[in-house]
C-alpha cells in the first residue's frame, strides 16, 4: 500500500474513524442509502443500546418514562438534522466531525475548543464500556470457569483488560470493513431484538395492561428527571452525525441518498429503542422496571430467557459482546482521528499526527489513549469500582453531558454560517431549526450538570459541577489557543478546518 505524498494537505493526511473508513474503501460512488444506513445501524449498535443504555436509563433516573425520553431526544434529532445536511456541503474534506462545522460557522478558535471537548468526551465512553464488557463476560463464561485461576477468582476487570488489549490492538490496525459485513451484523442485532420485544409484549407482568402503561412510559416526569433521562438516551444515538462523512462516495444523487440514509436510520432506531424499552416495561410490571433494571443487562438477559429460551439469551450475550468491542474500537479511533488530525494541521505535537506507513492508521495517537484507557481501567480496579455501576455510568454520563455540549455549539454554527451564507436556504432551516436545537441541547446540559449525582447513584456528589468546568476550560483553552495561532502561526492557523466558504472569523468570545 502506498503512503501519501509529503506535500498532501494536512486535509487530505488525516485519517477517518475507523468506524467510518469504509467510505474511503469504495473508489467510485457506489454507496446507497441502504448500505449507508448500515454503516450508521452499525455504529450506534443497536443492541448494546438495548441491553446497556436503557436499564441504565431506568436505573439512574428513576422514572418509567424512557420511552417517552427516547421521543423527545428524537424530536430533537429530526430538528437538528435539515441544517447539519445543509451545512454539511459546505465544509471541504471528509472530515466533517462537529469541530469542523464549529470552525466554519462560529471561528476556528471554537472549532479547537470544540475538538479538545471531543477529545474528552470520546475518550470517557468508550473507557465505560471496559466496565459493562467486563461484567457482562464474566457472567456468559462464569459457567466454564475454574472457582480460582492461579489462586485467584475470576474477575470482571480481566475481560475488562482482555478488551483493553483486543481494542489496543485493532485501533493501530486498518479496518477493511465493508457495506455487506456491517449489513450482516446490522440484521443479526435486528434478528435478535425484534423476537426479544414481540415476546416481551406477549408475556405482560401480571396484572399489566399495555393500554394502562403507556401513562407510565409516555407521559414525562418532572423536568428535572426527564433532563436526566433524555441525557442518557442522547447516548444511544451517537454515531447517527457521521452522513456527511459519506458524500464523497454516495450515489448520485449525493445529499438525497445521504439525507435518506439518516432519516431511515432515525426510524429504524426510534422504533427499536422506543418498542423495547416500552416492552420490558409491560414484561417486568411498571412498579418493578426500575428495581429490576439495578441488575444492568442481566436484567435483558433474564426476560430473554424467561420469554423465550436459555440458548436465545446466550446467543444475545455473545452477540452484545461483539458489537460492545466494536464500540469499543470504534470511540477509540474516533478519539485517535481527533487528535492525529489536530496533530497533521499543527494544533497538537506533530508527532501526534504521524501516520502508520504499513497501515496509515495514527499509531502514535492510538498509543497515547490506549495509555490513558489501561490507566483508567486500574485505577478503577484499584479503588474497587463496580465495573457496570462505576466505570460505565460515570464514564458514559461524563461523555454523553460532553456530546450535549457539542450538539449545542454546532447548533449555534449553523447560525454562524447562514448569517453570512444564506444560499437558498429558508428561515426553518437558517435559524429556527438551529435555535431550537440549541435551545433544547442547554437545557439538557444544564439538566444533566445540576442533577449528575442522581445519573451516578450520589445525589450528593459535585462531579457534575468539575466536568462542566473542565469542558469549559477545554473549550476556552482551545480558544486562546487558536487566538494565539491566529497571532503567531497564521500558516498553520488557516489550515483548520478548510471550507469553501471563506468565511471571517467570528463569535470568538
Amino acid at each position: 500500500m502506498s503512503t501519501k505524498p509529503k506535500g498532501t494537505p494536512p486535509d487530505a493526511r488525516a485519517s477517518a474513524p475507523e468506524v467510518d473508513e469504509a467510505a474511503a474503501l469504495v473508489a467510485k460512488n457506489q454507496l446507497s442509502a441502504r448500505r449507508i444506513a448500515a454503516f450508521l445501524l452499525a455504529s450506534v449498535t443497536l443492541l448494546t443500546v438495548v441491553t446497556g443504555v436503557i436499564p441504565t436509563g431506568f436505573t439512574a433516573a428513576g422514572v418509567t418514562a424512557i420511552p417517552g425520553a427516547f421521543v423527545i431526544v428524537f424530536a430533537m434529532l429530526l430538528v437538528f438534522l435539515p441544517s447539519f445536511f445543509a451545512m454539511g456541503r459546505m465544509i471541504r474534506g471528509t472530515t466533517k466531525a462537529f469541530y469542523a462545522y464549529c470552525a466554519t460557522g462560529l471561528s476556528r478558535p471554537v472549532g479547537i475548543g470544540v475538538s479538545f471537548i471531543a477529545l474528552g468526551a470520546y475518550a470517557a465512553l468508550q473507557v465505560g464500556l471496559y466496565g459493562v464488557f467486563g461484567d457482562v463476560a464474566l457472567t456468559t463464561v462464569a459457567p466454564v470457569l475454574p472457582k480460582t485461576v492461579f489462586g485467584a477468582t475470576p474477575s470482571p476487570w480481566w475481560f475488562a483488560l482482555a478488551a483493553w488489549a483486543f481494542t489496543a490492538w485493532r485501533g493501530r490496525s486498518r479496518l477493511k470493513q465493508n457495506s455487506t459485513v456491517l449489513l450482516a451484523v446490522v440484521v443479526a442485532e435486528l434478528a435478535w431484538i425484534l423476537p426479544f420485544t414481540i415476546m416481551n409484549f406477549a408475556h405482560p407482568a401480571e396484572g399489566t395492561s399495555i393500554i394502562a402503561a403507556v401513562d407510565d412510559a409516555f407521559v414525562p416526569a418532572t423536568p428535572s428527571i426527564m433532563g436526566i433521562a433524555v441525557l442518557i438516551c442522547v447516548l444511544a444515538i451517537i454515531g447517527i452525525e457521521n452522513p456527511p462523512l459519506y458524500l464523497s462516495k454516495a450515489r448520485e444523487p449525493k445529499h438525497r441518498t445521504a439525507r435518506r440514509a439518516a432519516y431511515g436510520s432515525v426510524v429504524i432506531m426510534a422504533i427499536i429503542y422506543i418498542s423495547s424499552s416500552f416492552s420490558m416495561i409491560i414484561t417486568a410490571g411498571p412498579n418493578e422496571v426500575i428495581g429490576a433494571s439495578g441488575a444492568g443487562p442481566e436484567m435483558v438477559w433474564s426476560m430473554a430467557e424467561h420469554n423465550i429460551a436459555d440458548w436465545f439469551a446466550i446467543t444475545g450475550r455473545l452477540l452484545f459482546l461483539g458489537t460492545v468491542l466494536a464500540a469499543m474500537v470504534a470511540f477509540h479511533v474516533t478519539v485517535t482521528f481527533y487528535a492525529q488530525n489536530l496533530g497533521s494541521e499543527g494544533i497538537l505535537w506533530s508527532w501526534v499526527g504521524k501516520l502508520s506507513h504499513k497501515t496509515l492508521s495514527p499509531r502514535n495517537a492510538s498509543a497515547v489513549m490506549s495509555v490513558i484507557a489501561f490507566a483508567v481501567v486500574v485505577l478503577a480496579w484499584a479503588l474497587n469500582w463496580k465495573p457496570t455501576e462505576g466505570l460505565f455510568f460515570i464514564g458514559g454520563t461524563i461523555g454523553a453531558v460532553g456530546v450535549v455540549m457539542m450538539l449545542f455549539l454546532t447548533s449555534l454554527s449553523f447560525i454562524g454560517h447562514f448569517s453570512r451564507s444564506p444560499g437558498n436556504h429558508s428561515l426553518r432551516i437558517r435559524v429556527v431549526a438551529p435555535a431550537i436545537s440549541a435551545t433544547a441541547m442547554f437545557v439538557v446540559f444544564c439538566l444533566a450538570v445540576w442533577n449528575f449525582g442522581l445519573l451516578i447513584n450520589n445525589p450528593e456528589s459535585k462531579l457534575g459541577w468539575i466536568v462542566a468546568g473542565l469542558y469549559v476550560l477545554a473549550l476556552l483553552g482551545g480558544v486562546g489557543y487558536g487566538l494565539w495561532l491566529r497571532r503567531n502561526a497564521p500558516g498553520r492557523y488557516n489550515k483548520i478546518a478548510e471550507d469553501d466558504t471563506g468565511a471571517e472569523d467570528v463569535a470568538v468570545a
